[in-house]
């Protein structure tokens, strides 16, 4: 044998043969595996190649989406499938945040919050003084990404923005329900908790119910009520 590892299938038929030294866990999916010269691939569900060792000189998984690097230590920035997206240069930072099926990618002038499939679902302007990147909370289908004193809320699902509001705290989705997934409560959850409203209850983007750790220490849902 050529490696320490083959892939099975659920039932126990042997799909590839033991060939593997490594690999990554499968997301939408694929996996990269590494052969016994260091080398990496791309691989499906069913032991297909989708990407052979030698097109690459490094495949790294960064969130939902993969970074290849050619042999002109080129950035390429693949989907979940191994589909190519773009080419990083010089000018483009790759900075990749895990967030269940989202990642945000650092350019020179902006960021974009991209899905697992390669789609732009959000853009956001860099300020020329940033301190920080963008931070992503999720829960759910829901995640939400706060840059510059503003929070974003995007349906990690359907791959969409929801609302927008400003915020000098960042928000965390505390808890979707499990009843009525268009309810969800956001916390806050950054430095500067605690100098504005802690709790917010929405529908969808429209805010129905605003408050402060003050007034109660906890939200949760039972049914599609608020307790």
């Amino acid at each position: 044998a050529d490696g320490n590892y083959a892939l099975f299938n659920e039932s126990g038929k042997k799909l590839t043969n033991f060939e593997f030294d490594g690999s990554s866990t499968f997301f939408n999916g694929t996996a990269f595996v590494i052969n016994k010269d260091g080398k990496r691939a791309l691989i499906n569900e069913k032991g297909k190649f989708l990407i052979k060792y030698d097109k690459y000189t490094n495949i790294l998984r960064n969130g939902p989406l993969y970074s290849a690097i050619d042999s002109k230590y080129t950035i390429n920035l693949l989907d979940s499938k191994g589909k190519k997206i773009s080419t990083l240069n010089n000018a483009d930072a790759l900075e990749l945040s895990n967030a269940s099926l989202l990642a945000i990618i650092k350019y020179e002038k902006e960021y974009k919050v991209i899905n697992y499939e390669g789609d732009t679902i959000l853009k956001i302007k860099r300020v020329a003084d940033e301190k920080e990147m963008p931070s992503i909370s999720s829960n759910n289908k829901y995640s939400s990404i706060f840059y510059n004193n503003k929070t974003y809320i995007v349906d990690s699902i359907e791959s969409k923005k929801i609302t927008s509001f400003d915020s000098k705290s960042k928000y965390c989705i505390e808890e979707v329900n499990i009843d009525n997934e268009d309810l969800y409560i956001l916390e806050s959850c950054g430095s500067n908790r605690g100098e504005e409203n802690d709790f917010k209850v929405l529908n969808k983007k429209k805010i129905l119910m605003e408050k402060s750790k003050d007034s109660c220490n906890s939200l949760y849902f039972k049914g599609e009520n608020i307790v």
